[in-house]
């Protein structure tokens, strides 16, 4: 057996542990949650589970960095092509 292939084995065995823990801790919490809350998931307690990129906001947040006289530019093109497009 291979460095590698007990790296696979130990990488599983601890991915099954934190399912089984996280189906635990989400009984738990379910349980003893208020009335009309929604049911918690096991996914949000799992460490392991790999979770979305966050949004990133638009490029256009950055515009405050530049002088006044570039973001005036970039505001007019901004309207002509909305203009153009419709």
């Amino acid at each position: 057996m291979t460095l590698r292939e007990l790296d696979w084995m130990a990488d599983g065995q601890q991915r099954a542990e934190w399912v089984r823990f996280a189906d635990l801790m989400a009984l738990i919490a379910n349980t003893n949650r208020s009335e009309g809350k929604a049911a918690y998931r096991s996914v949000e307690f799992n460490r392991m589970e790999k979770k979305p990129p966050k949004k990133r906001g638009s490029i256009k947040a950055l515009r405050i960095f530049l002088p006044e006289d570039k973001q005036a530019e970039l505001r007019a093109s901004d309207h002509e092509r909305k203009e153009r497009s419709g």
